[in-house]
């Protein structure tokens, strides 16, 4: 049974899709892994990018969640005004909650 902070993509219904999805969820680690290094970095440029990346590939398969969270980030390392650190800190947590699969019923 899966926890009620877990989240799946719209998209977990779709068979075409599942590879795809799983392949992504698979990555998060990695990425939150970088999105975290180049906050610690301070190198606003990568973390830009990284949650760019994060974003459109959160959208295109289905966890809105990630795109809004990243989108978050995005703005932020590039000047906008808010906590860039609690900002990272919901991506990751938001990234580490997503799974594979449907939704447990």
């Amino acid at each position: 049974m899966g926890n009620d902070d877990d989240i799946y993509s719209t998209y977990s219904d779709d068979p075409d899709l599942l590879e795809v999805i799983e392949d992504f969820v698979r990555s998060l680690p990695t990425q939150v892994d970088a999105v975290e290094e180049a906050l610690r970095k301070r190198d606003l440029v990568a973390l830009g990018t990284l949650a760019h990346r994060l974003r459109g590939a959160g959208g295109t398969v289905g966890f809105d969640a990630i795109t809004g969270a990243a989108e978050c980030v995005e703005l932020l390392a590039r000047g906008g005004e808010g906590d860039l650190e609690q900002a990272v800190s919901n991506l990751a947590r938001v990234c580490r909650s997503a799974r594979p699969g449907l939704p447990p019923t």
